[in-house]
């Protein structure tokens, strides 16, 4: 396929997006453009990384490969100890071999709008306008001119919501709506106008679906709730989007970085640590710059073992080298008769059985969820119960699921094809394919041929 006769592609990244949410709001009419994708494309569930959680899952969707190759299992990942952080950052996509360098390689032009932690953004063929995951003070786009012309569209872009962190949102969740609302429609206005720039691949990453399941998520699924209807209406929004990209009457690929679901439980494996003789405290570390999810008075020299999660699932470090297979194999029994005695769900591992790579030994001994995910992860915390059921959260009511999205529609694209067992390696693949560009042998996920019209110029 020469690069002067093809169709072009465009990729909605859909944060969050499942069809236990979008099937109804599209049974409702809120969602018809996303209807007619489905109703005449491809679509499937598409299993996520483990965990399903944006650090991990936006890289792997990236470069194809599971994170014993990225070294990327959360936001901020513990290399060597509670001091050794590292955030996801754009040199994570660089070094791991993003699709869109490789398509950059290939002499074709990509624009990425919104892609989660493209920050610091470098130079491509093309166009970065960052995702969430910029520092306060930084430039999000390259080249510098678009940062102005952004601007200038948008009267002011915004690329996140604090929907986590801000009070005025847990007073009155009214407000974070109109927050919510009014970052969807400046990127609305962006995507409107670079759309309509001479591109080979363009990409825009909605972050709101993320935001707006985690904090919205009763509002949601409770029709009598006060908010019910403004929130249906904020998924509205985002289908106008939708229809944007379909104007262009190009191939359409949309995709979700993993699914979601209700939260409502907690549990502490710091305070199990501890309580269980691995995790020691009372040392002032003063001196030493903790990672935020650690437990600031951890006494480093005489533990053996130490938690970090930030929400969605746990991780357990062993600190000490003599001993260390004993040390895992007891800490995952004990903590497995502790989930029967408390009678909930723990689905634990060792990191061997997850991933394989070149980058196992900075990945964590032992990773696990609780309750499918339906129980918030706190490694920062001592307080409280070990494991709470029915915990009331201050903002949040969703936490992430392992079943995101995957759909295809467009002249190149069967129509009403339904797929089965689309793992998010495979995305970036079938993304090169489409291309007509050999697959790197490292990636770890397979084409979807089967999303391919038999007579399109795909196949041929």
């Amino acid at each position: 396929m020469s690069k002067e006769n093809f169709n072009k592609l465009i990729v909605l990244g859909l944060d969050g997006g499942t069809f236990d949410v979008l099937d109804p709001l599209i049974e409702k009419g809120i969602m018809p453009n996303l209807e007619h994708i489905i109703e005449n494309g491809v679509s499937s569930t598409m299993m996520s990384t483990f965990p399903p959680l944006t650090g991990p899952a936006w890289v792997s969707m990236a470069t194809g490969k599971n994170p014993g190759k990225t070294g990327i299992t959360d936001f901020i990942n513990i290399v060597q100890g509670p001091t050794d952080k590292k955030f996801v950052s754009s040199e994570d996509y660089r070094v791991n071999g993003a699709f869109w360098d490789i398509l950059n390689d290939h002499g074709y032009k990509t624009y990425l709008i919104g892609y989660p932690m493209l920050y610091p953004y470098y130079e491509i063929n093309g166009v970065i306008v960052s995702g969430w995951g910029v520092s306060d003070d930084g430039k999000l786009a390259y080249p510098p001119e678009i940062e102005n012309r952004i601007e200038e569209i948008s009267e002011g872009y915004i690329n996140h919501v604090p929907w986590r962190t801000k009070k005025e949102y847990r007073d009155d969740k009214k407000i974070l709506i109109d927050d919510l609302s009014t970052m969807i429609k400046k990127q609305k206005k962006v995507v409107k106008d670079l759309i309509n720039d001479e591109w080979d691949l363009f990409m825009y990453v909605c972050s709101a679906s993320d935001f707006i399941q985690h904090a919205l998520w009763d509002e949601i699924k409770d029709k009598d709730s006060l908010n019910h209807e403004r929130v249906l209406d904020l998924w509205s929004e985002i289908d106008d989007i939708i229809g944007i990209l379909m104007d262009k009457e190009e191939n359409i690929f949309l995709v979700s970085d993993h699914g979601f679901g209700p939260l409502k439980n907690k549990f502490l494996p710091s305070k199990w640590l501890k309580e269980n003789g691995y995790l020691v405290t009372g040392k002032k570390n003063n001196c030493v710059e903790l990672a935020s999810t650690i437990p600031s008075n951890i006494d480093l020299d005489n533990s053996a073992a130490f938690s970090h999660s930030t929400g969605i699932h746990g991780e357990i470090h062993v600190c000490i080298d003599e001993g260390k297979r004993k040390i895992i194999k007891k800490i995952k029994k004990e903590m497995k008769e502790y989930s029967e005695m408390k009678d909930f769900k723990l689905n634990i591992y060792e990191k061997n059985e997850l991933y394989e790579g070149c980058r196992l030994d900075e990945i964590a001994d032992i990773l696990f969820n609780v309750d499918d995910y339906k129980c918030n992860i706190s490694s920062s915390s001592l307080d409280g119960e070990i494991y709470e059921k029915n915990y009331k959260f201050k903002i949040r009511s969703g936490n992430h699921r392992e079943q995101g999205i995957f759909c295809a529609y467009g002249p190149d694209i069967k129509s009403n094809e339904k797929l089965d067992d689309v793992k998010i390696y495979d995305f970036a693949p079938t993304l090169v394919h489409f291309y007509d560009i050999p697959v790197p042998d490292d990636m770890d996920g397979h084409v979807l041929e089967d999303i391919f019209d038999k007579d399109s110029e795909i196949e041929k």
